[in-house]
């Protein structure tokens, strides 16, 4: 039930108990000693209180949606550069991303085959579109700077791989989904990436982008926590959320930050919202649990 049917519910419940009440005074004489207690105040409030609460969580925008994806094949762009391992988005960049991909996995239709590719200054395919999401995790779980031995950051061999492989295995007649996991830094030509763009057009493909990084100059930090060596001083990297719109923007695609990618990747690929659903069923509850004691509370204080 929505949180006003929930309301009805318990006005009705409030009104039987009153006219139940003004039947036997006995026991509203017990209930009139009640009234005016301070726990029946603080009550009231924190009633009040978590309904706010709830209202304005309620205004939070919902993820950004696309048109209903029909195709078969999604390859997956994962940015292991080392502007990745900055912790402005904790635990790191690029732990975030693999963490929301792993969870998605076993929520995608199972006709639904995914694609790896790692890049920096390179890029490589290291899973072919499979429907076998134990090898996508397995090659998820191993993306680390060390993947991909050239440094810097290309976005455009990063597309152009993926497009190739969309190419190479989406069906006929089916339009096919890139999903760019990265922070925007893109260190190469404009003019390639550019191409690499008007490419995944040519095979109505769309990139789905998500951003990691908050924009401000955030210190990229080492595997074991080191921010700098003797020889070079700290290095900091800046997320560009605004380029990784562009592209999404270019190919009929979407574009969120990554504090919204869960819910915007199962919209992306038709996944099942299963943690979403009881997250709503918490909050409707929890609404009329509210709404029913800030009734009670105020009916106590005011009198039947």
């Amino acid at each position: 039930m929505s949180a006003v049917q929930w309301l009805a519910v318990a006005a009705s419940l409030v009104a039987v108990l009153t006219r139940t009440l003004s039947r036997h005074p006995a026991r509203a004489a017990s209930l009139d000693r009640l009234r005016g207690h301070p726990a029946v105040e603080w009550l009231g409030w924190a009633g009040l209180a978590i309904l706010l609460w709830l209202s304005f969580a309620g205004q939070e925008p919902e993820s950004v949606t696309v048109a209903d994806f029909d195709g078969d094949v999604c390859v997956v762009a994962l940015d292991v550069s080392r502007s990745m391992s900055a912790r402005d988005v904790a635990p790191s960049r690029l732990a975030r991303a693999r963490a929301q991909l792993s969870s998605l996995l076993d929520r995608l239709p199972r006709e639904l085959r995914i694609g790896l590719v790692l890049f920096a200054g390179e890029a490589r395919l290291v899973c072919p579109p499979t429907a076998d999401r134990a090898v996508v995790r397995h090659w998820l779980t191993r993306a680390d700077r060390g993947t991909v031995e050239t440094g810097g950051s290309d976005l455009s061999k990063a597309l152009s791989v993926a497009a190739a492989e969309v190419r190479k295995h989406a069906s006929p007649g089916r339009r096919s989904c890139v999903v760019l996991l990265s922070d925007g830094e893109h260190l190469a030509e404009n003019a390639a990436l550019e191409a690499a763009v008007a490419e995944l057009n040519k095979t109505s493909t769309w990139v789905n982008a998500v951003s990691y990084g908050l924009g401000a100059a955030a210190l990229i930090v080492d595997e074991e926590g080191a921010t700098g060596t003797s020889s070079l001083p700290p290095i900091h990297s800046r997320a560009d959320p605004d380029l990784m719109r562009r592209v999404a923007e270019a190919t009929s695609g979407a574009f969120v930050t990554s504090g919204k990618a869960d819910r915007a990747l199962m919209n992306w690929l038709g996944g099942s919202e299963r943690s979403s659903t009881r997250d709503q069923d918490s909050k409707v509850v929890l609404t009329a649990v509210s709404w029913l004691l800030w009734i009670v509370v105020m009916w106590m204080r005011n009198g039947p």
